[in-house]
């Protein structure tokens, strides 16, 4: 693959998977590698509006990807890409935080226009999208995929906003059950 940042990666029916990302065009392209040292393009989700730093995640036997328009696809061999969404509230968001916890997707934070938002979402489908919190105890925050799931509860490390200047960064963490 072409050299890039801001990928999804995933690791998926054992194998490494990289998604799109700033080459410094968005593309829209899908690798996988069993080793990391061999790598295969299985095809691209079918949308041009790109990958950069998406909410992606594996759920339900499947991997689920968002777009830069916000369109939420979903796969479960990486070439065939289904739309599962296009209206999805937190739709557009830019380095939101994803993750898989007590059998939901979770979608949190990011940035969306001129907003930055501290909002909590949780859909066991991808299709329909509940409001957790409107704004959650952290502040507000793009988090790069900053979430993790451990003993039983959701924790978010840090994060910041890339305004770049001035720059500001996080070293906070919250945790829920």
């Amino acid at each position: 693959w072409t050299p890039r940042d801001s990928a999804g990666e995933l690791v998926y029916d054992g194998r490494m998977w990289l998604f799109g990302g700033y080459t410094p065009d968005l593309v829209n392209d899908v690798w996988s590698s069993r080793d990391g040292e061999t790598w295969t393009m299985s095809g691209a989700i079918p949308d041009p509006a790109g990958v950069n730093i998406p909410v992606n995640m594996v759920y339900g036997g499947r991997m689920w990807v968002a777009c830069n328009n916000g369109k939420l696809y979903a796969t479960s061999d990486g070439s065939r890409w289904e739309l599962v969404t296009d209206s999805a509230p937190w739709a557009g968001r830019y380095a939101a935080a994803g993750a898989v916890f007590d059998g939901r997707m979770w979608v949190l934070g990011g940035r969306s226009g001129g907003g930055i938002h501290n909002d909590v979402w949780s859909s066991t489908d991808g299709v329909a999208w509940k409001l957790e919190t409107a704004e959650a105890p952290w502040s507000k925050r793009q988090l790069f995929s900053m979430i993790v799931v451990h003993d039983g509860k959701l924790w978010l490390l840090g994060g910041g906003l890339t305004n770049y200047h001035p720059f500001k960064s996080y070293r906070d963490v919250w945790s829920s059950p």
